[in-house]
């Protein structure tokens, strides 16, 4: 399992906007180029990653997991 830096930017601005819309803007990209990185990216796991409601997401447990593991990432790679 091989993420790019991207990937994990758009999946945390996804879990912080709970809205895969929402982060799409504020990344400035579409939304289904968003749907389809973390679709990937759940096909990579075999599981859910995000609960998708009407009205936004949900992070699952793995979900959950995965962000603070991104968070880490991402600080480390700013640095």
């Amino acid at each position: 399992m091989q993420f790019s830096l991207k990937d994990l930017e758009l999946f945390v601005a996804v879990a912080e906007a709970g809205s895969i819309a929402k982060a799409a803007q504020q990344c400035h990209t579409v939304a289904s180029a968003v749907s389809k990185r973390i679709s990937d990216m759940e096909a990579s796991f075999h599981t859910a990653l995000l609960g998708r409601r009407s009205k936004g997401v949900e992070l699952t447990p793995v979900g959950h997991a995965l962000l603070a593991r991104s968070r880490g990432v991402l600080t480390q790679a700013s640095q």
